[in-house]
């Protein structure tokens, strides 16, 4: 680089040059030699502080302290000795520790203290910056006088003579050191980083390839599971048809056995041959049970169990499981009493049927094991869950009882307590494991608690809802009459005598209760002459005296004569009409005594009988039913005759054919009010005759609606109810048939006509609530209002019923046929309770679905249901 002169005097600095490289320039221009080792502030001697000379040894030592005071290391070396250091600021020394000096008479110590590591990288680098003239900027690591490590980054420049060789180069240091440090520990967060992230990469890469094998498995085994379950569900079909087969093939030999035995029955025969045909029906009777549990426990096992979802009171549930056992109990002498606590609920919703199964067969287990004493039921209420009412049912005995090792297994199928191979018990085992899954069902357990020698008791619980509608069990007008009336009760029976108090106490009648009946006339004589007791309720069989003779010594004192008397009685010794005229007694009621029933007996005795005495059973009239056109369509010749022949004890007369196209071609020549439709025949089975004979119908012209069909069939599994309603059957009747069940088929035939036979059909409703015999009866002959008590219930049955009616009505519009069938039976429902405006309506409905005009019907129905509301607000008025 060539220096020459400005017109001040001083040298001309290339503009390329950063500031360091301008301070070095200055530098070399003013100090000759480029030796700097001392700053001179004044002139010397001799020299003019104003002269040209003066200026610049000031100029040098402001720029030589500017440099000093710069926090970097400013350098200059020249390659004439193999580029050995001719300038280094005293930063030098703060860096290295190496004073400027130290570091200028050393030409190599520069060198020297460049690290080993680094010396190959700057050789190369530094001749490449040479070789090529550009400026020189990189960092180094050197080794400080103390041992330490400085890194320093280096910026400098080859500064070239005229001729283009390398004079000089020029530079600056700076300390990195922290920045290198820094930038170490960074380079070792981001090598853990890296290895971490390796790491946790290589783990996650094994747990996918673990969770790719498992879901592999996972697929197999869904595989697996799939084709177990398709393979279960094939097995529960074929189950299930077999079972439904079985039932088939099973209850129609039974039907044959029950049915001709039936009609045995009501033959003249001779004593002998009564007992032998009576021992035939009570052995089908066995059987058939056996049947039915079989049944039972296969529909649990294959899941095709149903529980119905209806109201239901609870007492009458329980009475009317505890009656129907009543007999075997007392013809072993063994007392059978049931008891309602208090808080026990009164109306429940949920299957009835399936608690009364349930409660059967211990009972029955009970009498079955207990050769003395007596079998107590007893039900009381539990907290509810969830909302749910909760009940719990006792059975206890006084029996044989159960080792604990019986007790484990108890509930188990096919086992029972008596194993012995001189069984004195029979049964087959199965029904204690149907309770259990009955309870379990049902939301609730069951277990035992027995003492063997000490009796048994059989408790389970079960789950209900609440019924939609609550009403009183007895009108207040009833409880009225009952109240302050009262009543001695005499029966050497504990558990007898607690009950009917706990009876009467909830009707608020006073009572007292003795165990004898010496003890009887004591109490009735001495209460006599204060307040006499106005009715006793007396227990026939007793030690010392029994019921008969405390009757007649109580009629026969004066002083007591006028005590209305009731006598409770096991169901071989009830009295009849002369009998009780005899005693003198008021009524004879059957033990166990149902609540409604001595409720009844106590209004007709305090002279309230005509007004609160319900409905008898509708009576089976001959007259009613002997002129129905009758058809019975069987293959099976000897069912024929089994149905034939039990309509001829009920006074009817009936056609036979062997199949459906048979049956067929007997309706397009005659017009039956009934036809009994078997479901398996061959040629055409009864679905396919139902809907051709529903066909038929449609295109007559002369008769409005369709005639009753009845399926007769030997399938009892889920589902067949329905299939048969959906095929345009009227009703189901599994097999084997009973009179009283045709009898009552044929009653509700007549009913739902509501009228001469032919002009109207059945209502082919399904499960839709209807007005049955008893009800009709009563409306029959009852005015629209007449203020009586007993209005209460028809007003209450008729806004329960009706709203289900209208609402099939909505439900059926698409069906013409079956809509006018549920208008007709409204309308005759409405009219028996003088509901005039609303059986008009329902007339136009059934003339609109015959005429087709569908279009005008939704005005009809908001019409019904406008005038509904009408009427149930004048009935509610009605209302006593």
């Amino acid at each position: 680089m060539t220096e020459k002169e400005t017109d001040g005097g001083r040298p001309e600095i290339p503009e390329d040059m950063g500031a360091v490289g301008v301070l070095l320039e200055l530098a070399r221009a003013f100090m000759p030699g480029f030796a700097l080792p001392r700053l001179v502030s004044e002139p010397p001697a001799g020299v003019a502080e104003d002269s040209a000379e003066a200026r610049i040894r000031k100029a040098e030592a402001r720029y030589q302290t500017l440099v000093e005071q710069i926090p970097a290391v400013t350098f200059m070396a020249s390659f004439e000795n193999g580029m050995s250091e001719i300038y280094v600021s005293p930063h030098i020394e703060t860096l290295l520790g190496y004073t400027a000096r130290e570091w200028i008479d050393d030409p190599v110590l520069w060198y020297q203290r460049l690290h080993p590591e680094d010396k190959d990288r700057w050789n190369k680098e530094f001749s490449f910056t040479v070789a090529l003239a550009k400026p020189f900027k990189n960092a180094y690591r050197f080794l400080a006088k103390d041992g330490r490590v400085v890194w320093i980054q280096g910026e400098a420049k080859v500064v070239r003579d005229e001729f283009g060789l390398p004079s000089f180069v020029q530079g600056i240091g700076y300390d990195i050191t922290e920045l290198k440090n820094a930038e170490e520990v960074l380079r070792r967060s981001r090598e853990d980083l890296k290895r971490l992230v390796d790491e946790r990469t290589t783990e996650l890469e094994a747990a996918n390839k673990l969770l790719e094998a498992e879901n592999a498995e996972r697929r197999l085994i869904e595989v697996e599971l799939q084709n177990a379950r398709d393979a279960a569900l094939v097995a529960a079909q074929q189950k299930a048809e077999f079972l439904a087969n079985m039932s088939h093939e099973i209850r129609t030999p039974m039907n044959g056995v029950v049915g001709m035995t039936e009609i045995l029955l009501h033959t003249p025969l001779t004593e002998q041959q009564r007992d032998f045909a009576g021992t035939i029906m009570t052995s089908a009777e066995a059987l058939l049970t056996i049947l039915n549990d079989i049944l039972d426990f296969s529909k649990i096992e294959a899941g095709k169990m149903t529980f119905e979802m209806l109201d239901f009171d609870l007492r009458e549930c329980v009475e009317g499981a505890v009656e129907l056992l009543a007999a075997p109990a007392h013809a072993k002498g063994v007392e059978l009493v049931h008891i309602l606590e208090p808080g026990a609920p009164s109306k429940l919703r949920g299957d009835s049927g399936r608690v009364a199964q349930v409660l059967l067969n211990l009972v029955s287990n009970g009498i079955k094991f207990t050769e003395r004493g007596e079998v107590v039921v007893t039900v009381a209420g539990q907290q509810e869950r969830a909302g749910r009412p909760r009940v719990r049912f006792e059975v206890r005995d006084t029996g044989i009882g159960i080792p604990p090792e019986v007790q484990a297994r108890l509930f188990q199928a096919f086992t029972q307590a008596d194993g012995s191979t001189t069984r004195k018990y029979g049964g087959t085992g199965l029904g204690l494991a149907i309770s259990k899954q009955l309870a379990e069902m049902m939301g609730g357990e069951i277990g035992v608690e027995s003492t063997p020698g000490h009796g048994s008791t059989f408790w389970f619980t079960a789950e209900f809802e609440k019924p939609a509608a609550v009403t009183p069990e007895v009108a207040i007008t009833e409880l009225a009459l009952m109240v302050g009336k009262r009543v001695l009760i005499v029966d050497d029976n504990a558990m007898n005598r607690k009950i009917l108090r706990h009876q009467l106490d909830g009707w608020k009648m006073p009572n007292a209760s003795v165990a004898s009946g010496v003890e009887a006339l004591r109490i009735l004589r001495a209460a006599a002459a204060r307040v006499p007791f106005e009715i006793a309720i007396l227990d026939m069989q007793m030690p010392e005296m029994d019921g008969l003779s405390l009757a007649s010594a109580i009629k026969a004192d004066p002083a007591i004569a006028e005590t209305r008397l009731i006598i409770l009685s096991s169901m071989g010794q009830q009295l009849d009409a002369e009998g009780l005229k005899k005693a003198r007694l008021e009524a004879c009621l059957t033990k166990p005594v149902r609540q409604a029933r001595l409720f009844q007996c106590l209004l007709l005795l305090v002279g309230a009988a005509e007004e609160t005495r319900r409905a008898k059973e509708f009576p089976a009239r001959r007259s009613q039913i002997e002129h129905l056109r009758i058809l019975i369509a069987e293959d099976n010749i000897i069912n024929q005759k089994v149905a034939i022949g039990q309509l001829q004890t009920l006074g009817c007369k009936a056609d036979a054919v062997a199949n459906g196209k048979e049956a067929l071609d007997a309706f397009e020549t005659t017009a039956y009010d009934v036809i009994f439709m078997d479901c398996q025949m061959p040629e055409m089975d009864g679905y396919e005759a139902t809907k051709r004979i529903r066909e038929v119908e449609a295109r007559r012209t002369n008769r409005r609606l369709r005639t009753h069909i009845i399926a007769m069939t030997a399938n009892a599994m889920r589902g067949d109810r329905e299939k048969c309603l959906a095929a345009g059957m009227d009703d189901h009747m599994p097999k084997p048939l009973r009179s009283s069940e045709l009898l009552a088929a044929l009653e509700y035939c007549c009913q739902a006509h509501q009228g001469p036979l032919g002009t109207s059909g059945a209502t082919g409703l399904g499960d839709t609530p209807i007005l049955d015999a008893e009800t009709i009866a009563e409306l029959s002959k009852m005015p629209a209002v007449d203020g009586g008590p007993a209005l209460n219930k028809l007003i209450d049955m008729f806004l329960d019923i009706v709203p289900k009616h209208i609402a099939e009505l909505r439900a059926s519009v698409a069906e013409p046929a079956r809509m006018a069938s549920m208008a007709h039976l409204c309308r005759g429902v409405c009219l028996n309770m003088g509901a005039s405006r609303l059986a008009e309506l329902c007339q136009q409905v059934e003339d609109f679905t015959a005429s087709g005009k569908p279009e005008q019907l939704e005005g009809l129905l908001a019409d019904i249901e406008r005038v509904f509301e009408e009427t149930r607000t004048e009935f509610s008025r009605a209302r006593i």
